[in-house]
């Protein structure tokens, strides 16, 4: 096999017809050629068909051991089959010959006696012997021919015989013993002798012929025997070949190629792998093992250059975590800068704030104090001008008193306008510290809009900072919240500033209104006074401005009563404020102690 594997296709397939010494096929049998030599091609190429060529040559050699075996075995049943039936023929052939000298026996005795248990005894002697080789023929019918022949010619022959048996009971049985009978029953003696003679020459044809079957089935076993052995043989043989072949060009070049994985295992490089020229599985193998150990010395080198890459980036992080650590402290020194001053503009704003609230508080409580003067002058104008009023009737006699309580009137008039003047200041002075408040409720709502900002930055460089600025992440967003309830409260308190300016944009309003009614009834009590000396002929116009004066008084005394409840109004709006300063003062407080304390984290960290 491994000469024709060395040699080209058509040189292969001359040789092998050299060799097995067969002529060239002729055309037909070219297409069978053609499919035998195939697997010897492909057993150049592959070690699976190298062995499915052995084991296919195995498996024919015992296929033909089998049926070998098989065609012996039936061969040899045969043979003793046939042994057995010509055993049989004989031994019905020699049970014949005694059956027919008991049947003599009988008959000479029933010719002699005449009785009938005499003839029944010689019919049922020679009925058995019937039997007997109806049976011996019938068993060698498919089997052997001499047999069931000489079986058909002794049934013949014996049947003759039952005939003249049959005639010497008719005529016993009609003359009963007589010479007749006697000279018959000497014919049956006779007829049974020669009869007799030829079973025993059937027998003695059978048993030359059972014992050349014997001899023939010995023959035949020795040959078999011999044959299965050289089966047995060649399929040793074969196999010793085999495993030799399969040692040689399967087990040497695997052991090779293990000692070099076993090499490669241990990291040596440099062995040489064995059998990558080879065009079997083998070769696949030893080309798969170069693969490996170019794979290997790839590895190796990724090996060095991941190492590399990893001190590189070992020192990367080494530079990025100082870098970082740079980056914590500067933005918490830019945050400590920032917040602090916010917290401190908060504070400020705070307590800015409070002052104003305070000052609001006590412009208000002056508002109440000045309301209640103006309330208690124009109560005494009110009286005085009801007084006048009805002491009209006795005008004439009361000119005196009349001028006097015009004096003081007017008096009291000059005193209720420098009132009203002192509240209208005082209100616009309120309306101003309003407007202050409120730009500095803007400016702390614009400081916590920037607060929030710097927080959500805050939770950006946070979020940079992974685990690190995981509790700064946490204060930014307490410092959210503080900045976002800093606005709400912000919020509250414009909104409070705003209804307080409408409030006293009311009083102020209400005051200057006042202060026209005071100028007006100034304006009529001089003119009371000048028109004293006109007195007589201007009565019933004193009494007219008289009346105007009282409802001017009594209109008057209801709009300070209002600028009282509005001064009350701003009183309370002023607490708010006040109270929404303190707890913004308290918050820029907790917001300072919390950036303190975040601080203080940052750095540990």
């Amino acid at each position: 096999m491994n000469e024709l594997s060395t040699l080209p296709e058509g040189a292969g397939s001359s040789r092998l017809r050299e060799l097995v010494m067969i002529p060239p096929p002729p055309a037909a049998a070219k297409s069978w050629g053609g499919r035998l030599v195939a697997p010897l091609r492909r057993a150049r190429h592959s070690i699976a068909a190298r062995i499915n060529l052995a084991a296919a040559g195995m498996t024919l050699l015992l296929v033909m051991l089998g049926i070998v075996i098989a065609s012996a075995t039936m061969h040899l049943g045969a043979r003793t089959e046939q042994s057995r039936i010509l055993r049989e023929a004989a031994l019905a052939s020699a049970e014949l010959t005694g059956s027919i000298g008991e049947t003599r026996y009988h008959a000479s005795r029933y010719a002699a006696t005449g009785e009938a248990r005499e003839i029944e005894a010689a019919g049922d002697t020679l009925a058995g012997a019937k039997d007997k080789l109806a049976e011996a023929r019938d068993s060698s019918a498919n089997v052997d021919r001499q047999a069931r022949e000489a079986m058909e010619w002794l049934q013949v022959q014996v049947e003759g015989f039952d005939q003249e048996l049959t005639a010497l009971q008719g005529s016993i049985g009609a003359y009963g013993p007589s010479e007749s009978g006697n000279a018959l029953a000497g014919a049956i003696d006779i007829s049974g002798e020669q009869l007799a003679r030829q079973a025993r020459g059937v027998q003695g044809d059978l048993m030359a012929a059972s014992a050349r079957a014997d001899a023939e089935f010995a023959g035949e076993t020795r040959r078999m025997v011999m044959t299965v052995a050289g089966l047995l043989l060649g399929c040793v043989l074969l196999t010793i070949a085999g495993a030799r072949f399969v040692s040689r060009t399967t087990a040497g070049p695997v052991r090779e190629i293990t000692a070099a994985m076993s090499g490669l295992a241990r990291g040596d490089r440099g062995v040489t792998i064995p059998g990558t020229d080879r065009q079997d599985e083998i070769g696949e193998m030893a080309q798969a093992l170069a693969v490996f150990r170019k794979a290997a010395d790839d590895l190796a080198h990724l090996q060095r250059m991941a190492a590399e890459a990893a001190r590189d980036e070992l020192a990367r992080q080494e530079a990025e975590q100082a870098r970082h650590a740079e980056l914590m402290r500067q933005l918490a020194q830019r945050f400590e800068r920032t917040v602090g001053e916010v917290v401190g503009s908060v504070a400020a704003a705070s307590e800015q704030l409070q002052t104003t609230a305070g000052a609001m508080a006590a412009a208000a409580a002056q508002s109440a104090t000045v309301s209640a003067d103006v309330s208690r002058v124009m109560a005494d104008t009110t009286s005085g001008t009801t007084a006048a009023a009805t002491a009209g009737d006795q005008f004439a006699l009361a000119i005196g008193e009349i001028s006097r309580e015009v004096a003081n009137s007017a008096t009291r008039a000059q005193q209720a306008r420098r009132s009203s003047q002192v509240a209208d200041e005082r209100m616009a002075s309120l309306v101003s510290t309003a407007r202050q408040a409120e730009q500095i409720v803007t400016m702390i709502d614009d400081i916590a809009e920037q607060t929030n900002v710097l927080a959500l930055n805050a939770s950006i460089e946070a979020a940079r900072g992974g685990d690190a600025g995981r509790g700064f992440g946490v204060v930014a967003g307490e410092v959210k919240n503080l900045a976002r309830q800093t606005s709400a409260a912000t919020r509250t308190v414009v909104e409070q500033i705003q209804a307080m300016q409408g409030s006293t944009e009311e009083s102020v309003a209400a005051l200057r209104q006042v202060g026209e009614w005071v100028r007006e009834m100034e304006t009529s009590a001089i003119a009371i006074a000048q028109s004293v000396d006109q007195q007589t002929t201007a009565g019933q116009e004193l009494a007219r401005n008289l009346a105007l004066a009282a409802g001017g008084a009594d209109e008057i005394d209801r709009n300070v009563g209002q600028l009282s409840d509005m001064a009350q109004v701003i009183g309370t709006a002023a607490a708010q404020v006040l109270q929404s300063a303190n707890e913004l003062h308290r918050q820029a407080g907790i917001l300072q102690r919390q950036a303190q304390a975040f601080l203080g984290s940052v750095r540990t960290a």
